[in-house]
């Protein structure tokens, strides 16, 4: 009697941040074509990393898993090769895989990419660690617990309310870490205007500081709206599987 089966739903606790894990599984090997062959084995690291990073910041609020994520795309940008001055990024870049190129958006792509990789990668992967058992709200419902699908991402459709929550203080902790950074390389510049080095060293520190945060803060909105948008297509999908069951 086929009426009498249930669906069964595979997959559903890692559904939310499933679409951000794709892009950044999709990235990691272009990511590896662009930086050198010295400095490629520290995107694994960098992974493997971030994942020990979902694991052992479980509960923890979302302002500081925010804090270590973004640490840690500081970390890599250094430990990628690079340096925090305009003249050292690695134009050369525009050219791994070609020897020409028909428009100027695709060097400038890659030399994009190349320079603010770490911070890409780190964003795309945020999700994974931000929705790893997240903590109740005070509007939460009651959950079963002891049941493990409460306890992994499908708690974000269970409690409305908790994504939203989520989400909010995401985009709070990604602002104002943001902005702090970029008034503290301003106000360097500002105390420092009459050294030696402010061109060399101050002056491009504040620039690759406001490269940092516009590429963290457009990859955070980026995510923000995928995840809207992920939850929107699966609460649609599970009424529509609940009603036919």
């Amino acid at each position: 009697d086929t009426g009498s089966i249930k669906p069964r739903l595979y997959g559903a606790t890692s559904c939310y941040s499933a679409p951000s894990l794709a892009l950044y599984t999709t990235l990691i090997p272009v990511c590896a074509l662009l930086l050198r062959q010295s400095a490629a084995p520290a995107l694994a690291l960098l992974t493997a990393q971030l994942f020990c990073t979902s694991r052992l910041t479980e509960g923890a609020s979302v302002t500081f898993k925010v804090l270590i994520c973004h640490v840690l795309a500081v970390q890599y940008f250094y430990a990628t090769g690079h340096q925090a001055a305009v003249q050292q990024f690695d134009w050369n870049a525009a050219f791994v895989g070609f020897t020409s190129h028909p428009y100027h958006a695709v060097p400038i792509l890659m030399i994009a990419l190349r320079t603010l990789m770490s911070h890409v990668l780190v964003s795309l992967f945020l999700p994974t660690v931000l929705l790893q058992s997240p903590p109740p709200t005070s509007t939460a419902q009651e959950v079963d617990l002891s049941d493990p699908a409460n306890t992994a991402q499908l708690r974000f459709y269970i409690d409305q309310e908790l994504l939203s929550g989520t989400l909010r203080s995401l985009l709070h902790s990604s602002v104002a870490l943001t902005f702090f950074k970029c008034a503290l390389a301003c106000a360097a510049c500002f105390i420092h205007r009459r050294h030696l080095m402010i061109w060399n060293i101050f002056t491009p520190r504040m620039i690759v500081e406001m490269l940092f945060a516009t590429c963290f803060c457009v990859f955070v909105l980026f995510i923000v709206v995928l995840l809207e948008r992920t939850d929107k297509i699966l609460r649609g999908e599970l009424a529509k599987l609940t009603k036919e069951s």
